[in-house]
């Protein structure tokens, strides 16, 4: 009976407060009369409706508060899921028009699909990390931080290990009473997945490595690893005094691969690597902090994995959902209208853009040292010696004055709005082992046009570019792939080599080779780019990215058996400098030693020295090596890169720091806020 009466007053009175404003605006004439003006009626009616007023007041006051905040860019989309990140990518458009989406998340082998290898980075670990540190004399070295493996015994630096495994690890795909856990078998599947994919078709310089290595199971957490030996062993990876173990002395480093379940992994060979077939790349599993959620036509979720040594109830973000976007112009108006809490780019295209709005906070990340950006010279010659690129290019006159004429300086404050650093060699300059003092050519436009003037090219009168004494004009192509930094990079480039009278062509449909059709764009795809002109060899100049170990072996990248695509020797470097080695396939007739390049004996001398005893006579082979490199020329080192995150202020406590890649600046999430 109570709560009855309780319900009819309240109804009595807001029939009250109804007759009353009815009867405060029935005669709407008199707001123009001051005694009669509204404001005053307004008032007496606000007193005589209290409680009712004050509630309808405050509601008012909370609209007016809440909904330009939510305007202005507080996340109206956030709260609607507590603990979700939602990041925007940009993944393109496929022949029909339709923004593309991902099929498929491959841990094996490298991708150029960026949510790819996000994905990859979240949901998979390996063993170890290896990474710069700082030594005692200020340069960065290698250092190895323990992932999956809860120690590393080294029985022979760069030769032989005992790894133990963390305990308790549990693989995505744990259900209750069915805890499957990390094990000495799953390395060893993973190991022999490695070795096993054939060099032709998919494999990579892990798989090159593992074809080199042997193993053995120790316990069901423990395994050793250890370089083929030059004599015959009943026991893979035996301490024996008597056995020759060859140095890799990046060994480490080349075993930092993600480890995948024993099961999964035997689904997988040559033949299916590079598909979407094997089931794990479609349902994934892992150890890492993330898992797979669920994947849709726009988005792609990843959830917190509560078994993780990382995991405890403080982490905020518990799932992330990485929403498809066309462009980056599109995803940059989600950001913008908070849409979106966050977006990584290595594009500076809209870095001023964003910075009007004070909701988006803009994360740089440190130096990438493990990656250079360069102008490769196609150094390559048909069978008949003639030179495949313009001849110009092979005379080392003028590759040292094209670098010499660039102003990387420019490059990376303005150009690239100060998100890189001039880079000088393949070997960065905070490393123990960068040489200083190799020659390396910098900003010098006096020098190269000396160098140009000393090697027959002159600026002749009536003539804007060099030419020599047969009228040739000082010209080449430069390619690269289509994009907004890339795009401006070039152009910087075409205008430092304008002033020195050389002709830098960056329009595709003015490029050799390249007849004028509307169907071609100003520039290149990625794909194109490695099929059309990287694959074959067939470029002039190519401006183009590169990822390198933390150890400074560089064999990849200079050796001469590495100029074949898709090795990754892209200038077709051969050392002009030779030097003389054993002959190991030495014929009946034949010299016990053979010519070979200086680079290249030196590449296989250094990557073979005891890493950890050796260090210094290390060091003093890849002096000579990039002594020898900086006098031929075959690249221009430009600078290295870093990359931007803009994050809704939504988010606080972002740390990039120690993430040595774009799909690396979740390294530190477990810290973040989500507000």
């Amino acid at each position: 009976m109570f709560i009855f009466n309780a319900i009819l007053k309240s109804i009595l009175k807001i029939e009250e407060g109804l007759y009353k404003i009815r009867d405060a605006f029935w005669s709407y004439p008199d707001f123009f009369d001051p005694e009669k003006h509204y404001n005053k009626k307004l008032i007496k009616l606000y007193v005589s409706s209290v409680p009712y007023s004050h509630y309808i007041l405050a509601t008012l006051a909370f609209l007016l508060f809440t909904i330009p905040l939510l305007a202005s860019g507080v996340p109206h989309v956030f709260g609607s899921t507590r603990g979700l990140l939602i990041e925007g990518v940009v993944m393109g458009i496929d022949s029909n028009g339709n923004v593309q989406k991902i099929n498929k998340i491959n841990p094996i082998l490298p991708s150029n699909i960026q949510l790819e290898k996000d994905l990859v980075n979240l949901i998979y670990e390996p063993l170890i990390r290896y990474q710069y540190v700082e030594d005692e004399s200020g340069k960065y070295v290698g250092g190895v931080q323990n992932i999956l493996a809860k120690e590393i015994i080294t029985l022979l630096p760069g030769a032989n290990y005992e790894i133990e495994l963390k305990k308790d690890v549990s693989w995505h795909d744990s259900v209750p009473g069915n805890n499957h856990t990390l094990s000495a078998d799953d390395v060893i599947a993973t190991f022999e997945l490695y070795s096993s994919l054939s060099e032709d078709s998919a494999a990579n310089i892990y798989s090159k490595t593992m074809k080199q290595l042997q193993w053995v199971k120790v316990d069901d957490y423990t395994i050793r690893v250890c370089t083929k030996p030059n004599e015959e062993t009943t026991q893979p990876c035996d301490v024996n005094p008597r056995i020759t173990y060859p140095i890799f002395s990046n060994f480490l480093e080349l075993i930092s691969f993600n480890i995948v379940p024993k099961k999964q992994a035997q689904e997988i060979n040559s033949s299916n690597v590079d598909t979407a077939e094997p089931s794990l790349y479609r349902n994934p599993v892992g150890t890492g902090l993330y898992k797979l959620k669920h994947s849709g036509e726009n988005s792609i979720t990843v959830e917190i994995n509560k078994k993780h040594g990382l995991y405890s109830n403080n982490i905020d973000i518990t799932s992330i959902r990485f929403e498809y976007f066309a462009t980056l112009n599109d995803a940059i108006s989600a950001l913008q209208n908070a849409e979106i809490h966050s977006l990584a780019t290595l594009s500076v295209e809209y870095k001023d853009r964003l910075k009007e709005y004070t909701q988006i906070e803009e994360h740089v990340s440190d130096v990438l040292y493990n990656q250079f950006w360069g102008l490769y010279f196609n150094l390559r010659k048909r069978p008949d010696e003639t030179s495949i690129a313009p001849k110009f290019l092979q005379d080392v006159r003028v590759r040292e004055a094209i670098s010499s004429s660039i102003n990387r300086d420019k490059i990376t404050k303005q150009t690239l709005r100060g998100v890189g650093e001039e880079a000088y060699g393949p070997i960065p300059s905070i490393s123990y082992f960068f040489n200083p003092d190799a020659g390396w050519n910098t900003y010098d436009v006096e020098k190269a046009k000396k160098l140009l003037d000393d090697a027959g090219w002159k600026i002749r009168s009536g003539n804007e570019f060099r030419t020599n004494s047969d009228g040739d004009v000082l010209r080449f192509s430069l390619y690269f792939v289509d994009n907004f930094d890339r795009s401006e990079v070039a152009k910087s480039i075409k205008a430092d080599l304008a002033a020195i009278g050389v002709d830098a062509v960056i329009n595709r449909q003015e490029q050799s080779g390249n007849q004028v059709s509307e169907s071609n764009s100003e520039s290149w795809t990625l794909q194109e780019l490695n099929d059309q002109l990287l694959s074959p060899g067939l470029f002039d100049v190519i401006l183009y990215g590169m990822q390198t170990f933390v150890d400074p072996d560089r064999y990849e990248l200079y050796h001469s058996s590495q100029t074949r695509y898709p090795g990754l020797n892209i200038a077709g470097y051969v050392s002009t400098e030779q030097t003389v080695d054993k002959n190991d396939d030495r014929q009946e007739g034949e010299s016990s030693v053979i010519q070979v390049p200086k680079v290249d004996r030196f590449l296989d001398l250094a990557r073979s020295f005891n890493p950890e005893d050796d260090r210094d006579a290390r060091k003093d082979r890849y002096d000579t090596i990039q002594e020898l490199i900086a006098s031929d020329a075959p690249v221009v080192y430009l600078y290295h890169p870093r990359y931007l995150y803009f994050t809704n202020k939504a988010i606080s406590d972002v740390d990039l720091s120690n993430a040595d890649s774009l799909e690396e600046r979740f390294i530190n999430i477990q810290n973040w806020e989500l507000n």
